[in-house]
């Protein structure tokens, strides 16, 4: 198993409703402190929510264990030289899933469903917490989806970026208005490019 992979499952998952549901927070908010060394009882708490069927749908497409970081990643945020994995009629990228929502409950508010997709943003001001700007995801009146083309600013968590990245015009991913990770300007526009995709994907579909 990758520990670099499980780390990257465990950051993204933390705070999702299906961990707090399932009452994995504690174990995952441990383990990436280093505090839970128990690698096998987290990977069983990962396989238990439902993202771990397409980590298994990319490690079997790209011949990879489905805790690689080349894995974990392609789902979580793409790869800027890697396209996306799609399987029978799926495009296996939690921004496009993350638009399933709307299928099990159509009346779900466009705001939790920004909430719940990996944003990038970058980094305007740090106080107790950061002020960043970020595109919003809109649903316009013909019921299809858009990335917004201008960025707003909004407050998030400083959450786990690491305190040496917290610094003005730093890009970031957040997800549930907590930050995750700094992101390298190439990572972060692969990130916004493969959203915008996946989107279009998902109004083609629907």
């Amino acid at each position: 198993m990758n520990d670099k992979g499980l780390k990257l499952a465990v950051l993204y998952s933390y705070g999702c409703p299906g961990s707090r549901v399932q009452k994995h927070n504690d174990l995952f908010l441990n383990f990436l402190k280093g505090k839970e060394k128990d690698k096998e009882k987290v990977k069983n708490a990962i396989e238990s929510l439902f993202n771990s069927a397409f980590y298994k749908i990319i490690g079997a497409q790209i011949e990879k264990d489905q805790f690689d970081e080349e894995t974990a990643r392609l789902y979580w945020t793409g790869i800027p030289e890697k396209e996306l994995i799609q399987s029978n009629g799926l495009c296996c990228f939690h921004n496009f899933t993350v638009l399933g929502a709307i299928h099990r409950n159509p009346n779900i508010e466009i705001e939790k469903i920004d909430d719940c997709k990996i944003s990038v943003a970058r980094i305007k001001e740090i106080k107790d917490k950061i002020t960043v700007f970020h595109y919003s995801l809109i649903k316009k009146e013909d019921d299809t989806f858009q990335i917004a083309e201008r960025s707003t600013s909004k407050e998030i968590e400083k959450g786990f970026v690491k305190k040496e990245n917290l610094k003005e015009d730093v890009w970031i991913t957040y997800h549930w208005n907590i930050a995750r990770e700094a992101l390298k300007e190439e990572q972060a526009i692969c990130l916004l490019r493969k959203t915008k995709e996946a989107i279009n994907l998902f109004n083609q579909k629907n």
